[in-house]
């Protein structure tokens, strides 16, 4: 139990490191969204799905709004509890799970992406 706990710190304040270099960077930086009405056409289009690479996650914090909501989907994997807690940070929807992959094995991340889909509200 006292591991689970020392883990479960550890990975609290990773996460939270993580969450402030992404602040840093983006204070250090210029945004730019392309097309350059992004969080227009995501207000239009909700709810919908976006894809990206795993190391462009640091790109949605930012994106995720009163008005637009925004989840990602996460694996359960030690790494992806850094990730978790990083996007927390950020106002993001967490989806856990992940797609089947070579192991043709479902973890999760499509059913609980349709599920999100579902309940996503559609605002005006």
């Amino acid at each position: 139990m006292k591991r689970e706990t020392t883990k479960s710190l550890s990975t609290a304040i990773k996460g939270s490191l993580i969450a402030g270099f992404i602040r840093l960077v983006k204070r250090t930086s210029r945004v730019v969204y392309e097309p350059g009405d992004l969080k227009a056409q995501l207000r239009a289009h909700r709810p919908f799905i976006l894809a990206m690479w795993h190391g462009q996650f640091m790109m949605l914090a930012g994106l995720s709004t009163p008005d637009v909501k925004v989840a990602a989907i996460v694996s359960r994997h030690t790494d992806g509890e850094l990730i978790a807690t990083a996007l927390k940070r950020f106002d993001i929807g967490l989806i856990r799970g992940a797609g089947a992959g070579r192991r043709k094995r479902d973890r999760g991340g499509a059913r609980q992406a349709l599920r999100a889909l579902r309940v996503a509200p559609s605002l005006p």
